[in-house]
């Protein structure tokens, strides 16, 4: 995306800097060129920290002789974020709003203007949504992050199967084992290949706006709203109207100048109601799909002014706050989603939803925005969830607030572990004393379901941590880890690992010790000893020291120090993983953990998957992602009124490009099995020649 009107150009500014030599007062506006002057505005404003500055050096610009429209509201925009910044909001108004009056204004000038305004983009999709919605998903910036789509399908069959056949056919070449190639030709997922290839997608490349939404009360499960603003693509257009004519749609009025079409019965709900049947508005501007008509009515009022639009919505703005680089955002409507949930449940799942709702304190959550962006500077790919709540006395918020994660904790972790959950701990008895206030509804449904067993567990696990020396450990402890090794399992015993990060740790070796035996002789009965012992491994010509217990006949359990973390694990590979990790300060989350991240999870998927096969069982779809999927961390940051959480999956192109083909090669098989006869049965004719 062109973003040059929005962007800081330092170098050029810089370079100013030096020829200058220094930033005393401006020359008269006839002694620089406004080009000259903008620059030196926008060092004031962004490397010398100097708003006031900033703010006479663009109405230079903005006075200066001969400075063309374009780039005089370029100025106007920079000196009204200069103007909100210093809080004199009426004349950030005035500039702003004179940017969109301004003939020679960039559109791109125009959206910043609105934004800042907030005012509803005319090529805003969420101003023809009306503003009582469950879920608003949107496709952001759509020229661009399309073509970066584009980009992720080069060389796999999704892209076009024609010349991923050549390509094949190039590749193989001599190779006669290997003929025919796979069924990766002309007919290799057409369907989708129909849609991505290169040519549709250049074709996306001219919409303005891609939306979806969900009402929040709504006449059946099923009801949806559908934006689209096709641009200048009048293929598009085309489209729609096609399969409107080939569909058998038929004209049922206007409104608000807008052509309305009804969809036909499906054959499968002959009764249904005509005016619950999908409907399509054709605009000048925009393409609105829906059901019931009266959803995409209202969508009609609300792009004309004549209704509340979720564009003009606070909680709308506050949740695209975050949207900015990114390719998809959805928002969620808070106390609308939970009462959609409601209704579509019954018996036991709408119970369970209660005691989670009671648990998570659901009804205190304003609204979630949701971004799904990628950092091509790392090509990375990151999902965040912001949730904003009012978290004062949720008994939820306290138990499971963290501060920020640190070398400390992470540094200890096995770097091949194929899976671990972090977290620094605050105040462990208060947090402690908060997660047992937050159960409650969990005990009171358990004991209404006369679930005794889950109920004697919770309790011997809340009696050992409110007692010696359990209690003991909860008090000295400041960060936890638990995951999996990538070893082999010992004696039956996966190469489970603990890293238990202590707040006096020249003290915590006893308490640690006594916690653990504690924890055995509580829930194991058996003659072995519980009791820490001194113990010397070996291992590639090592010698390290531990202490270890053996809580049952053959089972060892071993503690190993690193300054101020233990690791507790049975496997002697797990630990001496560890010890290489806070050696060389090797973490397997830390490079790509977000800045202030309080809990992360960090899986392996494709190593997990590969470690479970033939015994998990696992969607076959998810599995086609999983195994192609290397690395995935999953982190959080708590705020005094949010909860962020940000999904992380590093070097994506390759590990799209590798889900792509994959996927493809699965749909192909599971299509060639579905032409096989059953046992018994003739061949259908003609599937030799298909």
């Amino acid at each position: 995306m062109k973003r040059s009107s929005l962007q800081f150009p330092f170098a050029p500014a810089l370079a100013l800097a030096a020829l200058l030599g220094t930033l005393g007062p401006l020359e008269p506006a006839a002694a620089q060129s406004p080009e000259l002057l903008f620059e030196e505005a926008l060092y004031r404003e962004a490397a010398a920290a100097d708003p006031s500055g900033a703010v006479r050096a663009y109405r230079a610009v903005i006075d200066a002789p001969g400075v063309s429209p374009r780039l005089a509201a370029r100025a106007r925009l920079r000196l009204g974020v200069c103007l909100l910044l210093a809080g004199d909001e009426d004349a950030a108004g005035e500039q702003l709003a004179a940017v969109l009056a301004h003939p020679g204004a960039d559109p791109e000038l125009v959206r910043a203007a609105r934004r800042y305004l907030r005012q509803p983009a005319p090529e805003d999709p969420a101003r023809f949504v009306p503003s009582d919605v469950a879920l608003y998903a949107e496709v952001v910036e759509p020229r661009e992050n399309v073509r970066g789509l584009s980009a992720l399908l080069e060389g796999t069959p999704f892209q076009n199967p024609v010349d991923y056949y050549v390509t094949e056919l190039a590749r193989r070449a001599g190779d006669d084992a290997a003929w025919p190639p796979p069924e990766s030709t002309l007919r290799v997922v057409p369907e989708a290949a129909a849609f991505l290839n290169e040519g549709f997608l250049r074709e996306l490349q001219k919409i303005e706006g891609l939306a979806v939404a969900v009402p929040g009360p709504r006449e059946a499960e099923d009801d949806f709203l559908a934006v689209l603003l096709p641009g200048s693509s009048v293929f598009l257009r085309g489209l729609v109207q096609f399969s409107l004519t080939l569909s058998g749609a038929s004209p049922v009025g206007k409104r608000r100048d807008m052509a309305l079409f009804r969809f036909p019965r499906p054959k499968d709900s002959p009764g249904a109601e005509p005016d619950s049947l999908p409907h399509v508005a054709l605009g000048a501007d925009v393409i609105l799909l829906g059901k019931p008509r009266r959803l995409v009515e209202d969508a009609v009022e609300c792009g004309s002014g004549g209704g509340a639009s979720l564009a003009a919505a606070g909680e709308l703005q506050a949740a695209r706050s975050s949207r900015q680089g990114g390719i998809l955002f959805a928002y969620l409507g808070g106390r609308r989603v939970t009462e959609v949930l409601r209704t579509s449940m019954t018996g036991g799942e709408l119970e369970a939803f209660e005691v989670l709702h009671a648990v998570l304190g659901l009804d205190r959550v304003r609204s979630a925005g949701i971004t799904l962006t990628r950092s091509a500077a790392e090509d990375a790919l990151h999902l965040e969830v912001r949730v904003r709540l009012d978290a004062v006395g949720l008994e939820a918020w306290r138990a499971f607030a963290a501060p920020a994660l640190d070398g400390g904790l992470l540094g200890a972790v096995p770097p091949g572990a194929l899976g671990f959950l972090a977290a620094k701990v605050a105040d462990g008895p208060r947090q402690l004393d908060a997660l047992r206030a937050a159960l409650e509804p969990v005990l009171e449904a358990l004991e209404r379901q006369g679930q005794e067993q889950a109920l004697g567990l919770f309790r011997t696990l809340s009696g050992f941590f409110a007692e010696e020396p359990g209690r003991r450990l909860v008090e000295e402890v400041a960060g936890v880890a638990v995951g999996l090794g990538d070893g082999k399992p010992e004696l039956g015993v996966p190469p489970l690992f603990c890293v238990l990060e202590m707040r006096r740790p020249d003290a915590a070796g006893g308490v640690v010790e006594a916690a653990l035996g504690g924890l055995f002789a509580r829930f194991l009965q058996n003659v072995a000893s519980r009791s820490f012992q001194d113990e010397v491994i070996e291992a590639r010509g090592e010698k390290i020291a531990v202490r270890s217990v053996e809580p049952l006949p053959g089972v060892r359990f071993r503690c190993l120090r690193l300054g101020a973390a233990f690791v507790v694990s049975p496997s002697v590979d797990a630990l001496l993983a560890a010890r290489a990790a806070a050696a060389g300060g090797q973490s397997p989350a830390a490079d790509a953990l977000p800045s202030g991240s309080g809990k992360c999870l960090f899986l392996r998927p494709a190593a997990l998957v590969q470690r479970g096969k033939g015994k998990a069982h696992t969607a076959r779809d998810l599995e086609v992602v999983f195994r192609e999927v290397p690395r995935l961390l999953v982190a959080t940051r708590d705020g005094p009124d949010s909860l962020s959480l940000e999904v992380v999956v590093p070097d994506i192109t390759p590990t799209a490009r590798a889900v792509l083909t994959s996927l493809a090669e699965t749909l192909k098989a599971r299509r060639a099995r579905a032409k096989q006869p059953a046992p018994g049965e003739e061949p259908k004719a003609g599937a030799e020649e298909e």
